[in-house]
This record gives C-alpha cells, structure tokens and sequence, in this order.
C-alpha cells in the first residue's frame, strides 16, 4: 500500500473492512457500533485475519490506544472514534493521558521532545467546495472475476518464497503455501490476497496500469470475485498524482482526494472530500531546505489543527525520529528509529510522551 492510497482511509483495505462492518452492524452515516473492535478481531462467522499487514498499517493509530486500555467500555469507545475517523465521520479527540502501566522505562541518554510552544495555527486559506466533484461511472464498471484454482488452494511445494513464471510474472507464497502477492513483469503488483487465519480468503485487490506504469484503477473483490468498492487514480501530465475517486460496486462516488504540488513537485496537501466536493478534512506538508519533510498537519474541514507530525533526520537524511503531536503542540506519542551499519532500519521504537518504551522491533 502506497501513503498516497493510505491516506484514503487509512488504507483502501481497511476502508472497505469499515464499510463492510457497517453494513453488517446495520449502522448509517458512517456511525460504527461499540462491538466494531471485536468485528476487527474476528469477522460475523468468529474467523480472524491472517497476516493482513495492510490492515495491520491502518489499525496503528487505534492499537496506539486500544492495547494498553483495560476496561472494555472505554476501548471499544476509543475503538468506535478511531473507526469513525479511519471511514471519514469525523477525526478523534487526542488523549493526553496515555498510561505508561508495563511500559519500559526509558533508555539512559533517551530525551523525550519537549512542548511545541509554537504550534501550526488554524489555517486561513482552508480548501472551499469543489464545485465539480467527479461524476459516477456509468460505462467503465469493473466486473466480477474469479480467483484462480492455484491462488484458492496450497502448494506443498512453494512456502514463503517467490517464483518467476516463464512469462516474467511472480508469485509471492506465504508460509503456509497460499499466495499472497502476485506481480507482472514490470515488478508491479497486479494482486493481493487477504486471508483469514484459516487460510480460506477473506477478500482480495486487483491493480490495474497504464502504459507508463502508472497505477489506474484499484479494485477490492470479495472472496467470490464481486466488486465491493474500487478507487481510480488520475495523474497531470507531468506524471503527478491529481486524485484518487473511490467509488462504491455501481460506479457511484464514496468519497475522493485531491492532490495539490509546489513548483518543485513535492506534494504540499493532500483533500479529503465528500461525493459533493463538500471538504472532510485535508493535509499539509513542509518540507526543509533539503526537500526533506519535517512536518505534516492534518486538520479538520475548516483548518483547526487536531494533529500533526514532526519529522527528524541525521547527517545522512535517514528518519531519526518522528514526533506525534496534539494540535497545542502536547506530545502524543513518539517513534525513535535505529540503524545498522549498512544503514538499514534496524529498530522502530514506540514511545510514549515521557519516553518510556512501549513497543520495539
């Protein structure tokens, strides 16, 4: 998954995991039930999912919360906010008092970031409605399609490995011998396969391109091959990403993002809107002198800041840390990053605001 697609919900996974939960619970207006954790753990038939890293990605912000609460009210309502927030309803209110309960102390030497005295302030210049949001797709719907018998049953002869086809296409096996990922000759990925922890598929993508490699079209099918939402990707032509329209099975708009560049081509804010052109919320990105980024602000549909990100780089522009900040500038949480001497990441460490240690990898 790609941040640019991330941002869509998230991620486009776990987007259509929330809508599909929604209609399930019978919910509206993106209103998602107290039991929609439990749905997240285990779908309606009690089976779990399997190795869905995407969905993995897109939950960090709500195990940020959820793991470390104990009373089961209060995490399936911090539960119910992330989800609310990851489908669009409305950002969560940030939680200035994070336990440290179990959590290792800091490291000797370990600074924590101070206070931001100086915070981003509401911004003036708010993206307005856009008066002609894109229009439904009428004549250009993706199709049902069917996996095939080798990406629905296992291999005993391929586990965790890749292998090349005679047409440069690869397969990607999981450890259990089922495929996960499939790529063209071009190494883009063409399909990638969710599964539950029994193995049997829970849902899966298909990724379309054009000519220039460009991806064009992104569609979710569930384990029959029937279209549940696909999103469209436009680029200028320069080649820069423009928008990216999410679409429902018939064609009908969900939402989009606008894309928005400087005159160098970095991506300076990133618009989420409803199918109206009505604004959700947006992004905003910073970059230094190097064209590193070193901030990004996500505020709400009229510019109030409910959060942002401060990035830091050594010598070498490898992220050192990253800073997750309330809109008053309060620390969140924080990520120190570890290197090897081939300067590889060798360790993401999660903190919490007073540097104490909560996960290590």
């Amino acid at each position: 998954m790609t941040q640019d697609v991330q941002f869509l919900l998230n991620n486009t996974l776990a987007g259509s995991i929330a809508k599909k939960l929604d209609a399930q619970d019978g919910a509206t207006d993106g209103k998602i039930s107290a039991s929609i954790w439990n749905a997240f753990v285990a779908d309606k038939d009690g089976k779990t999912i399997k190795n869905s890293i995407s969905i993995e990605n897109a939950m960090k912000s709500i195990t940020t919360y959820v793991v470390r609460k104990a009373e089961v009210g209060k995490r399936n309502e911090m539960a119910k906010g992330w989800l609310d927030a990851i489908s669009g309803t409305v950002p969560p209110e940030p939680d200035k008092n994070l336990p440290a309960e179990g959590a290792t102390p800091p490291a000797e030497g370990t600074t924590p970031p101070a206070v931001d005295e100086n915070p981003p302030t509401v911004d003036e210049n708010s993206p307005t409605v856009d008066d002609n949001p894109p229009t439904a797709d009428a004549t250009n719907l993706p199709t049902k399609q069917f996996l095939s018998v080798d990406e629905r049953i296992k291999s005993n002869k391929y586990k965790d490995c890749a292998v090349m086809q005679p047409d440069g296409e690869k397969i990607v096996y999981d450890e259990e011998g089922y495929v996960k990922e499939v790529y063209d000759a071009n190494e883009k990925m063409t399909r990638e396969i969710e599964r539950y922890a029994d193995d049997t598929v829970y849902f899966y993508e298909d990724h379309e391109y054009d000519a220039n490699g460009k991806q064009t079209r992104q569609i979710v099918r569930m384990a029959d091959g029937t279209v549940h939402s696909y999103y469209d990707h436009e680029y200028d032509k320069e080649g820069k990403k423009t928008c990216v329209i999410g679409r429902n099975d018939d064609g009908t708009v969900w939402y989009y993002v606008d894309y928005e560049y400087d005159k160098e081509g970095k991506k300076t804010r990133e618009i989420k809107r409803n199918a109206d052109g009505t604004v959700k919320f947006y992004r905003d990105y910073v970059y230094d002198g190097n064209g590193k980024m070193t901030r990004e602000i996500r505020r709400n549909d009229n510019g109030t800041v409910w959060r942002y990100y401060d990035y830091e780089y050594d010598k070498e522009g490898k992220m050192t840390r990253e800073i997750v900040r309330n809109g008053d500038g309060t620390v969140w949480c924080y990520y120190d990053y570890e290197y090897d001497g081939n300067g590889n990441k060798a360790r993401e460490i999660w903190r919490n605001p007073d540097g104490s240690e909560c996960i290590g990898e």
